[in-house]
């Protein structure tokens, strides 16, 4: 199968062919398709990979968030001078 690309500068084909260790266009524009696969797949991963930790650290400062909320007021209750403790304590 014959394929003619146009309008690709001459700077990408050389640099592409650079990346790519072969000598020819038509060669690395092939090496880069296959390779493009395997990026993409890992690509997806990685961005599926990065959802999931952005939810697991949203749930963390939710809870860091609580247990804050939940400190401040155990401090404005102990801070208070009528805890309703029995005589002696």
């Amino acid at each position: 199968m014959v394929i003619q690309l146009r309008g690709i500068p001459d700077e990408f084909i050389e640099q592409l062919k650079r990346d790519t260790g072969e000598k020819t266009a038509a060669g690395a524009f092939s090496q880069a398709g296959t390779a493009y696969a395997l990026h993409k797949r890992v690509i997806d991963d990685q961005e599926s990979e990065i959802n999931v930790l952005r939810y697991r650290l949203d749930l963390a400062l939710e809870v860091i968030e609580g247990a804050r909320t939940a400190a401040a007021l155990l401090l404005d209750r102990t801070a208070q001078e009528n805890l309703d403790l029995p005589e002696g304590h």
